[in-house]
């Protein structure tokens, strides 16, 4: 069940990226589709080799390095799509709304660290 909820939510974060880089210039896309590919490629090699290799004894720091590789760039990306949304209001409109998606990008960034470090963590010591 846990790898199910892996490959979930995996799937998940490179699904949203995908949609919402496909309204994006091509060079930034490719950018955006090429960093994140590379690091669920990367992701998943060291998986198969804290795996293979049963070095779990450091995996917790591997996991957080690569939990921060994810979600710091996909909370920037949906805070850059954030800012295009609200760009059509008024001023004092604007700030009201970018202090409130700054502190929603702050929650949900958090929960995802934390479902990340979970499920990937509980997945290494299985």
């Amino acid at each position: 069940m846990i790898y199910f909820l892996s490959v979930l939510y995996i799937a998940g974060i490179l699904l949203s990226t995908y949609l919402m880089a496909r309204t994006e210039e091509l060079r930034t896309r490719r950018g955006i589709y090429g960093y994140f590919g590379f690091i669920t490629i990367g992701f998943l090699i060291s998986l198969i080799l804290i795996g293979a290799l049963d070095v779990s004894g450091d995996s917790a720091r591997r996991i957080l390095v690569f939990a921060y590789l994810y979600v710091i760039p996909f909370m920037m990306l949906i805070g850059y799509k954030l800012l295009g949304f609200i760009k059509v209001y008024k001023r004092w409109q604007m700030i009201i709304l970018g202090i409130v998606g700054l502190f929603n990008l702050m929650i949900f960034g958090y929960l995802l660290l934390f479902i990340f470090t979970i499920l990937f963590y509980y997945m290494v010591q299985a």
